[in-house]
This record gives C-alpha cells, structure tokens and sequence, in this order.
C-alpha cells in the first residue's frame, strides 16, 4: 500500500543531528521526554544544568538512542 511505504520513508529517514540515524528514534524520545533535563554527570562537558548530550548505537537492523532519562529502540 502507498501508505505503508509513505510511513516506512517518513519514519526511516536519515535525521542529520542523529549522525543518520532514523528520525522516528528523535521523535520517540523527544515524545517521550528524553530529550530535556539536567545532565546527571559533570564529565559530558556540557554547562551544568544543560541536556546532557544522547549517544546513539546500532547493530544491524536495530538502533537504540539512549539518554540519562531512558532509551528509544527502532528497528
């Protein structure tokens, strides 16, 4: 169905802060709340109080964007 593969390009494509990783794992965890809030730790080397920065990982066909608050897992 045309809808299927709309969905399957809007979710799957590349998000340029996510160093290409699919933009549906930053709209997961910025829906969720893992995106804003303090760092939990003062080695990151970001300004105190600032987001701490997510990391990203992937083994193939999986990814997983996680951050101090939790972790978003797409396939």
């Amino acid at each position: 169905l045309a809808v299927d593969e709309l969905r399957r390009r809007v979710w799957t494509r590349p998000a340029p802060d996510l160093a290409g990783g699919p933009a549906g794992l930053a709209f997961g965890a910025h829906a969720l709340g893992l995106l804003t809030g303090p760092s939990d730790t003062s080695s990151s080397g970001t300004p105190a109080g600032a987001p701490a920065p997510p990391t990203l990982y992937r083994a193939s066909p999986w990814w997983r964007l996680s951050t101090p608050a939790g972790h978003v897992i797409a396939r």
